[in-house]
């Protein structure tokens, strides 16, 4: 891999982190009554008085980061 390629995979992996952020907030927020819903089953903290707990904004955005990249990959395999 050149050095010009190896930057450029950086930047695409930076770019993406950064995107799924907002995305995350978005999803999180939409995912409300599951969050709910789980902490009624399990008895678990998910949503309070704020909104969801920060696991609920963690799961989200890995989520995301997941989709996303997977995107890139398939999106990169079939270019070639």
């Amino acid at each position: 891999m050149s050095s010009w390629q190896s930057v450029r995979t950086s930047m695409i992996s930076l770019a993406l982190l950064v995107l799924c952020i907002p995305l995350a907030a978005a999803v999180t927020i939409a995912l409300l009554p599951v969050w709910s819903r789980l902490e009624a089953r399990f008895a678990i903290e998910a949503v309070g008085h704020s909104g969801p707990a920060e696991w609920c904004y963690a799961v989200a955005y890995a989520g995301c980061v997941i989709v996303m990249a997977s995107g890139v990959l398939w999106g990169r395999h079939r270019a070639k």
